[in-house]
């Protein structure tokens, strides 16, 4: 009983960090000033303020562009674009563009992975070998807890490669080999995108579905 407490309170801290990311401003290397805004509150609110705020920060930090959109409940009440999506064509940036969001994913993975935890479906404790068939001997035995607090010992990587489709991520893991650690997994915190993207196949075994479509229902939607 105790344990299922402590992890369900795990899980809402987590929920409530994704909730506290999803509001912020999220910045692109891009310039300045689309009028392209989609109001979708009956309740008249005056965001000029807000504007005059995210300008100011584009160009203190020298930032060309910038997408915001503010959530409640389960409905986006504001998005704007600001700035440009492209400093040579000077497109504008709008609340449709897409910008990547790098390690933001690893939140969406930690999070994902211990909402299965709580519901049963995955031991963070004990080597994701048990889970993931195909790994290297020394990669079956490190934990899931070890991956997502960056005590596994992977060596760092980050290298954009590989194929991007559905299989790729496995496929890409399971070509690695013992030579991706660099100690014994527990004895040292050391940053790892690798790490992570161990812990994202994971998440892929264990919910017993791809990593995306995973991510879209547990975290994403409403």
């Amino acid at each position: 009983m105790i344990n299922n407490m402590a992890m369900a309170a795990k899980k809402t801290a987590f929920l409530r960090i994704a909730l506290f990311l999803s509001v912020l401003v999220i910045f692109s290397s891009f310039g300045m000033g689309s009028d392209e805004i989609i109001e979708h509150s009956s309740i008249p609110v005056d965001f000029s303020q807000l504007d005059k705020t995210v300008m100011d920060e584009l160009k203190e930090k020298d930032v060309p562009g910038a997408s915001l959109a503010i959530v409640s409940g389960n409905e986006v009440i504001y998005s704007k674009g600001y700035g440009v999506a492209d400093i040579e064509t000077n497109s504008s940036v709008t609340p449709d563009t897409l910008f990547r969001i790098a390690s933001t994913t690893k939140i969406f993975t930690a999070l994902s992975l211990l909402s299965l935890e709580v519901d049963g479906r995955v031991d963070l404790d004990v080597p994701v070998g048990r889970y993931i068939l195909g790994l290297s001997p020394g990669l079956s035995n490190v934990t899931g807890r070890q991956l997502l607090s960056h005590t596994a010992g992977l060596v760092n990587g980050g290298e954009n490669y590989g194929r991007h489709d559905e299989s790729g991520l496995a496929e890409g893991i399971r070509s690695w080999n013992d030579s991706v650690l660099f100690t014994k997994p527990g004895e040292v915190y050391s940053y790892s995108n690798r790490g992570f993207a161990l812990a994202g196949l994971l998440l892929q075994e264990a919910a017993k579905k791809p990593y995306a479509d995973e991510i879209s229902e547990s975290v994403l939607k409403p």
